[in-house]
């Protein structure tokens, strides 16, 4: 295992135990950005281990923002908002676009 993914590893779990309840997870899928409210702190669900998504962070499902893609386009989104939230590959802060996501839920 390489020192580069020993530290990626490291960092998605540091990102998944500071994520705090009403914190804003972004899940790209299909073309679609889906938020959701974060409801409560990391736990490990042993009962998910089989489906590979035992580390989790509760989410308010009743929160759920769906916005597509190109619709960023025309709500003043930045190419560099864009991107990340399209990001898929890890766990990653979008703290610098708080004004712009908090413009997408409202």
């Amino acid at each position: 295992m390489s020192d580069t993914y020993i530290g990626q590893i490291a960092g998605y779990f540091v990102k998944l135990l500071n994520m705090k309840e009403g914190d804003i997870v972004s899940i790209p899928v299909n073309g679609k950005i889906h938020l959701f409210t974060v409801s409560g702190k990391y736990k490990y669900r042993k009962d998910l281990k089989v489906e590979k998504i035992a580390h989790a962070v509760p989410i308010d499902t009743s929160s759920e923002v769906i916005v597509n893609l190109e619709e960023l386009d025309f709500l003043n989104s930045t190419p560099t908002f864009k991107r990340a939230v399209q990001n898929r590959s890890t766990i990653i802060s979008l703290d610098p676009y708080a004004e712009q996501i908090n413009s997408l839920i409202e």
